[in-house]
């Protein structure tokens, strides 16, 4: 079973996750980061699965004093996106919402047809990458990515970590 309760279907599938980011309220161009881009390469020219679960945990809206210990803070989801197939040598885009001035802190899992060799993310069937900033509109309300990213929010590929199969029992 994955983290998220779901049995591989295939033998060679893994869960890879993202490990926990920040997006801030503003980028460098200092325009508000509105929307999440994650992006799932298929590099072979076979039809691939994948799916992903965009996790979220929200601060407290005080700006003017930090706590002055520890804060535990509930995980949500934000978004899921089920399994579905990804045609060979094409991305899939996902775009989610960020309501402006949440500066959540989110952490994405995505589980499919990805290479690891010797437990790291390889290349050669499915690569995810993932970046924040403020979309891009074109007439017709349609989304087209990003006009400016969030270089603090991008996690490449490579930077991804193999989620263990099954969750870790409590020693309790």
């Amino acid at each position: 079973m994955s983290r998220h309760g779901k049995k591989h279907s295939h033998r060679n599938e893994v869960t890879l996750g993202s490990g926990p980011f920040h997006i801030p309220t503003f980028n460098q161009s200092a325009n508000a980061n509105k929307r999440l881009i994650i992006i799932i390469k298929n590099h072979s020219k076979r039809t691939l699965q994948a799916d992903v679960v965009v996790d979220a945990c929200f601060p407290l809206l005080n700006d003017f004093t930090p706590p002055t210990e520890e804060t535990s803070l509930p995980e949500t989801t934000l978004a899921t996106f089920p399994r579905t197939n990804i045609l060979g040598e094409t991305c899939k885009i996902y775009e989610v919402a960020i309501t402006q001035n949440t500066k959540p802190f989110i952490n994405i899992f995505s589980t499919g047809d990805y290479n690891v060799i010797n437990g790291r993310p390889a290349g050669g069937l499915l690569e995810i990458s993932v970046v924040a900033g403020v979309g891009a509109v074109v007439i017709g309300g349609e989304r087209t990515g990003l006009f400016f990213g969030e270089p603090v929010s991008f996690i490449p590929y490579g930077s991804w970590v193999i989620e263990p199969e099954d969750e870790p029992e409590d020693d309790c």
